[in-house]
């Protein structure tokens, strides 16, 4: 899929959102003190949640890479442009679809992450594993997307939207995916273990969580780095895993992950992501 289009056919950004999505250096924070941020604010929740014993809490975390990005965004300045200016043409990224050309995109976007839970569920299946059936609602689903939405929009608009553009200037968008993604998963260490997964558990999620990112970085250079494709990816692929095949009850991120590590090894192999 990584031919469907090449780079130098993506759609270029314009007005606010090139102040905001594609500008200089100093138009987009620097990734160490986004990250620290982004610990800073998770801190307390993940106190009061490892306090309270209720390591639901940890959903509310989804809003600080948000809140990182819009407390970061504009620091330095950019000649002309206010600071509110700025941060609305950022929120505006969440919504971005205009970006996404060729429409050809929203295939790996929608059905990458349901076809890694399918091949997920089949591999367990032949390995002898007893994987009951899924009993999925559409009314079910269609609550788990929006919910999953709402959150996928808190981490991507920090994630993708401020983060990723000033590492991939540096590193290249493959170094900068696969840092983005063993960042991303660090992040999810507190409420992996508030939730008593085991630390097998937890590193072969990571495996998921890097790939996965791999995988967001490549829809999104590819789709004019349109925020938005990278939040409806994120969503879905959340919706799976809860799906899977009841509220995540027999979800592997073992089998998983190796799935999509493999998918995302033949992404960049094809993509060669580093050509200049």
């Amino acid at each position: 899929m990584a031919a469907i289009v090449s780079e130098d056919a993506v759609a270029q950004p314009s007005g606010d959102e090139r102040e905001v999505g594609s500008g200089g250096p100093s138009r987009h924070p620097a990734p160490l003190p986004f990250f620290l941020l982004v610990f800073l604010l998770s801190f307390p929740i993940w106190l009061i949640s490892g306090l309270a014993g209720r390591p639901a809490f940890n959903t509310v975390g989804v809003i600080c890479p948000l809140l990182a990005a819009l407390i970061l965004t504009g620091q330095g300045g950019v000649p002309g442009v206010e600071r509110g200016s700025l941060r609305k043409a950022f929120l505006r990224r969440a919504v971005d679809h205009q970006r996404i050309r060729p429409r050809i995109w929203y295939v790996p976007i929608l059905l990458l992450m349901p076809t890694v839970m399918v091949l997920s569920f089949l591999t367990m299946r032949a390995m002898g594993t007893e994987v009951p059936l899924p009993r999925v609602t559409v009314w079910m689903t269609v609550a788990l997307f929006l919910a999953s939405l709402f959150a996928a929009a808190g981490e991507e608009l920090g994630w993708m939207g401020c983060a990723f553009h000033p590492m991939e200037e540096r590193w290249g968008a493959l170094k900068a995916g696969l840092a983005l993604g063993v960042t991303w998963a660090v992040w999810h260490y507190v409420p992996y273990l508030e939730a008593d997964r085991s630390l097998e558990w937890i590193a072969w999620q990571t495996l998921f969580m890097v790939a996965t990112r791999v995988l967001i970085v490549w829809v999104f250079v590819h789709t004019g780095r349109s925020v938005f494709g990278a939040i409806l990816f994120h969503a879905v692929s959340n919706v799976c895993v809860y799906l899977f095949p009841e509220f995540g009850s027999s979800y592997d991120p073992m089998i998983a992950g190796v799935i999509t590590a493999m998918i995302a090894a033949g992404v960049v192999m094809r993509w060669k992501p580093d050509r200049r």
